[in-house]
C-alpha cells in the first residue's frame, strides 16, 4: 500500500474515531444517557469540581484519595492507550490480519474495561466524602455540564 493510501486509511480511522461515543462527550445534541467513557482529563475536572463545596478536611480526604489512585490510573491509560495504538497498527498493515486484529481488539477493551473500572472505583470513594446536600449539587453540576447548560 502506498503513502498516499495509508494516509486515506488513516484519515477514515480517524474519521471513525471521531464518530465514536467518546466524540460526543460534550454535545448537546446528544442526550444524556448517551454512552461514553470517562478519561483521566474529565476525572480531574470532576474532583476539581468536588473541591468547590468541601470543607478543608474533605479537600484534604480527596487530595489524599486522588494521590494514592493516580499512580495506577496513569499505568492504566498508559494501557489502553498503547493498546489502542497497536489495533490502529494493524488496520493501518498493507494486509488485515484479522486474528492479529482480534487479539489487539481484545487487548483493548480488556485494557479500557479495566481504566474504567478503576476510574469508578475512584469517583465512588470520592463521592463518600461529600454529604447528602454536597452530592445533590455536584449532580446539578455534573447534568449540567453533560448537557452542555451553563455549570451552576
Amino acid at each position: 500500500m502506498g503513502q498516499r493510501c495509508r494516509l486515506l486509511v488513516g484519515a477514515l480511522l480517524l474519521a471513525l474515531a471521531a464518530g465514536s461515543p467518546a466524540a460526543f462527550a460534550h454535545d448537546p445534541d446528544h442526550p444524556l444517557d448517551f454512552y461514553r467513557a470517562i478519561d483521566l482529563e474529565e476525572l480531574h475536572g470532576i474532583v476539581e469540581a468536588m473541591h468547590e463545596g468541601a470543607d478543608p478536611r474533605q479537600s484534604a480526604r480527596i487530595d489524599a484519595l486522588v494521590a494514592a489512585a493516580a499512580p495506577e490510573l496513569r499505568q492504566l491509560s498508559q494501557r489502553a492507550m498503547a493498546a489502542h495504538r497497536r489495533k490502529v497498527d494493524v488496520l493501518l498493515r498493507d494486509v488485515i490480519d484479522r486474528p492479529a486484529l482480534a487479539r489487539a481488539q481484545r487487548d483493548e477493551l480488556a485494557a479500557s474495561d479495566a481504566l474504567s473500572i478503576r476510574i469508578d472505583k475512584a469517583l465512588a470513594t470520592l463521592a463518600e466524602t461529600l454529604t447528602p446536600a454536597q452530592r445533590d449539587k455536584f449532580r446539578a453540576h455534573a447534568h449540567a455540564h453533560a448537557s452542555g447548560s451553563a455549570v451552576p
